[in-house]
C-alpha cells in the first residue's frame, strides 16, 4: 500500500470522469473523484508501478510493471488478471 509522503508518479482518470487511478513505485490507488474518497490501493505489484491506464468503455483499470507484469482491475479492487 502506498506509503505516506510517497509521490504519485503516474495517473490515469476514467473517460466519464468518475475515477482516478493513481500510481505510485510502491502500489496503486483508486479514488472516487468527486468525493476524493479513496475506493482501493493494492501493493500487489511488489516492486515499481510504472504505467496505469483507465478502460475507456468499462470500469476497469489496468497496471504494469518493471518485472513486465500486468493488472487488470475492477473498480472494486478484484484483480481480474
Amino acid at each position: 500500500v502506498l506509503q505516506p509522503g510517497e509521490p504519485y508518479r503516474w495517473f490515469a482518470l476514467a473517460a466519464d470522469g468518475s475515477r482516478l487511478a493513481l500510481a505510485a513505485r510502491s502500489g496503486l490507488s483508486l479514488w472516487d473523484a468527486g468525493s476524493g474518497k479513496r475506493l482501493f490501493a493494492s501493493d500487489k505489484h511488489g516492486c515499481g508501478v510504472t504505467a496505469v491506464a483507465c478502460d475507456p468503455t468499462r470500469p476497469l483499470v489496468a497496471s504494469g510493471d518493471k518485472e513486465g507484469r500486468v493488472f487488470l482491475w475492477s473498480h472494486a479492487g478484484k484483480v481480474l488478471t
